[in-house]
């Protein structure tokens, strides 16, 4: 973590590929990323959205967009590409439901 807390999500620089890949020179930083421990609230994993989206964001890096495309209904992903161009706050928390 940096001084004065943690990284913006829109400041983090993502190398997603197609083909996954293992972190060299940059494993550090982006260990430094990651939630420190793995928490449930309100039935939503982590307490911010920013942890939920490193914590979506990481593993995509070693593992790669084509296998993260095959989980799910592909339709849905197609959707989501179809709308990509629509403005979205990937800062914003998203509501946490109540019991």
């Amino acid at each position: 973590m940096e001084f004065g807390g943690p990284t913006p999500f829109h400041e983090i620089h993502w190398g997603h590929r197609r083909k996954g890949r293992a972190w060299r020179e940059q494993a550090r930083s982006r260990h430094e990323l990651s939630p420190e421990k793995i928490e449930m609230i309100a039935g939503k994993l982590f307490w911010s959205e920013r942890d939920r989206l490193v914590t979506l964001g990481l593993p995509l890096e070693n593992l790669g967009v084509d296998k993260a495309i095959r989980i799910g209904d592909p339709n849905v992903w197609r959707d989501a590409i179809a709308h990509i161009d629509e403005p979205i706050d990937m800062d914003a928390e998203a509501d946490i439901a109540q019991p």
